[in-house]
């Protein structure tokens, strides 16, 4: 019984690992056939980040405005009501 594989076996198996994420590229839309498609899977995955990026900076803009919103609103009803009870 032999501890790794052989020359050999090492070449069948990556034609074989090769072959089946070509496969599953080509399944979910990705061709890699061509240097081309390729670059252009890169240039539309790099797309996709950017607007991930951009998104996610308007979500964490948008969640402090709110955060901030309902503490002014809490500080603005405490003054009101301070200022209501002192005129009493």
């Amino acid at each position: 019984m032999s501890d790794g594989f052989s020359p050999e076996q090492l070449l069948q198996l990556e034609a074989i690992v090769e072959k089946g994420v070509r496969k599953g590229f080509a399944d979910a839309g990705l061709r890699i056939d061509d240097g081309a498609d390729t670059d252009e899977a890169r240039r539309d995955f790099s797309f996709l980040r950017t607007i991930r990026r951009t998104l996610g900076g308007w979500a964490t803009s948008l969640g402090w405005f709110i955060i901030l919103s309902v503490l002014g609103t809490v500080v603005w009803l405490i003054t009101q009501g301070l200022n209501l009870w002192k005129g009493q």
